[in-house]
């Protein structure tokens, strides 16, 4: 589904993403993990179009390589930044709803918003307004997912053992 081949991004003489490699398959849930400055940012800023980089990415067997990030988005791979925001006056359902439908072709599908609760285990909280939810629920709220339709969707919530 996502293939990243070889990618490089400097900035000056500092090499922030070193001929990285990676394959994401449809349904696979895949993270990037590492310290403070290691680059994940920077590839994700490269994956949506936001940096020019050597390399070359494929989606859906499609070269996604310089294309300009309203059309990668439009495709279907979008991201969000590293402070996760929620709906606080909504639900559970009608945020990973609103969530399913960024970049997504055709109407609302309830089967995809069900199996996306059962995932993160929000289903006891499926009606319950996102803001009253605790950190965990919070954080079960955004994860990575490729789903069957081709909607990719990342945020980014960094954890830590300090």
């Amino acid at each position: 589904m996502l293939k990243v081949i070889n990618i490089t991004k400097r900035f000056g003489e500092l090499k922030a993403v070193n001929d990285l490699s990676f394959e994401v398959q449809q349904g696979q849930i895949f993270g990037i993990a590492g310290p403070n400055g290691a680059g994940k940012s920077t590839v994700f800023n490269i994956i949506t179009g936001v940096y020019k980089y050597e390399g070359k990415i494929l989606f859906d067997g499609r070269d996604f390589t310089g294309i300009p990030p309203y059309r990668i988005a439009k495709a279907g791979i979008a991201r969000t930044f590293q402070v996760p925001q929620i709906f606080p006056s909504l639900n559970v359902q009608k945020c990973i709803s609103v969530g399913s439908r960024f970049g997504a072709p055709g109407g609302l599908d309830p089967d995809y918003v069900d199996e996306v609760i059962r995932f993160v285990d929000l289903e006891q909280e499926r009606f319950q307004s996102t803001g009253l939810l605790n950190l965990l629920g919070k954080d079960r709220s955004f994860f990575i997912t490729c789903s069957r339709e081709s909607r990719c969707t990342y945020n980014p919530i960094l954890k830590t053992n300090n």
